[in-house]
């Protein structure tokens, strides 16, 4: 077969591509019919049964074959177990970076606070002061009020 790849569907070849030669023939042959599945399947049960020398010979392929995947997957298992090291780290770094922003903000709420509580106290104070004025005043104004009322009395009683 020159071209595996027609026989899949387009969405497919790209990962038909991407495998390893044992599992591209394997797909391949199951892509070509059962018989040539089966056929295969023969010749290498016939090869096992052979000799015990092939048989080793044969399990010595497939062992290399495995340590050569896991030569290929140790790297990759490593990066990846990093990279989600380092996800994790960026995600507890920014769950720290709001909570310092959650205190800077609640530091700057309770100075606002602390500074609404000494200017009501020094309203308050500036009242009290206020207060011997303040009376001086409803007092005075008590007077003149008086005053024009004795003023209206003098002035229409004069007419």
């Amino acid at each position: 077969i020159d071209n595996p790849c027609t026989f899949l569907a387009q969405d497919k070849v790209k990962s038909f591509a991407e495998q390893k030669s044992f599992g591209l023939l394997a797909n391949t042959e199951k892509a070509v019919g059962k018989e040539l599945v089966d056929l295969h399947e023969n010749i290498h049960n016939i090869r096992l049964n052979q000799s015990p020398i092939l048989r080793t010979k044969c399990l010595e392929d497939q062992l290399n074959s495995v340590q050569s995947e896991l030569k290929t997957l140790i790297p990759l298992t490593e990066n990846y177990r990093r990279r989600e090291t380092m996800r994790e780290h960026i995600r507890l770094l920014e769950c720290k970076k709001l909570y310092l922003k959650y205190l800077e903000a609640e530091a700057i709420a309770e100075e606002k606070a602390q500074y609404k509580r000494l200017k009501e106290e020094e309203l308050e104070e500036v009242k009290k002061s206020m207060l011997p004025i303040t009376n001086r005043l409803k007092q005075q104004n008590v007077v003149n009020e008086e005053y024009k009322h004795k003023q209206k009395n003098a002035v229409s009683s004069f007419f």
